[in-house]
């Protein structure tokens, strides 16, 4: 294979890779059902988005627990995130935290004045690109994916599934299963910037 060195720059190469590895990613994670596993699992890239006026990252957001993934096709499921916001807000809620992202840099602002949840993030178009890799076409304009600590994916909804996507309870359930998961730290063999 020819060198890349004068025609990609070192930070440009890298994401290339990370685009590769992604993709994989992603591929993999449409594989993952509406069960927990634990067995080894795809990771989710670590990503900056703004919420709620803050600027975080995924990985921040992990420091804390388990994390309900929400990407979704505009318009925003605004009966599904206030559902979120109301059920897994209450006491008990074991510490799963929800990130909700629109995946169209375009997206307009809810309808008639309507207030989105403060989970629901704003990020970059490269965001936007990676995290488009972990929906398929035909999810029915939403994908949930649940995440371990370290940002790997343990199971995955979408909108046109026969059961839909997990009820509250299910995911308060679910989550907690998830942070009892021992989840090995991911490899610093890659580079992000």
């Amino acid at each position: 294979m020819p060198s890349f060195t004068g025609v990609l720059s070192a930070n440009q190469r890298w994401d290339v890779i990370n685009f590769i590895r992604a993709r994989a990613a992603g591929l993999l994670a449409r594989k993952i059902g509406p069960e927990v596993t634990t067995t080894a699992a795809p990771q989710v890239p670590d990503f900056a988005f703004e919420a709620g006026g803050l600027q975080q990252t995924l990985g921040q957001t992990l420091e804390t627990g388990p994390v309900l993934l929400v990407l979704f096709a505009p318009p925003a499921p605004l009966a599904r995130l206030r559902q979120l916001a109301t059920e897994l807000s209450q006491p008990g809620a074991a510490g799963l935290q929800v990130i909700a992202v629109g995946l169209d840099p375009a997206a307009e602002e809810p309808p008639n004045g309507a207030q989105a949840p403060p989970f629901v993030g704003g990020v970059s178009s490269d965001v936007i690109d990676a995290l488009a890799l972990f929906r398929t076409p035909d999810d029915g304009g939403e994908t949930e994916l649940l995440l371990d600590r370290v940002g790997n994916v343990r199971a995955r909804w979408t909108a046109n599934l026969p059961g839909g996507l997990a009820r509250p309870t299910t995911l308060l359930a679910d989550g907690e299963r998830v942070a009892r998961i021992i989840a090995a730290a991911p490899s610093h063999a890659g580079h992000a910037h």
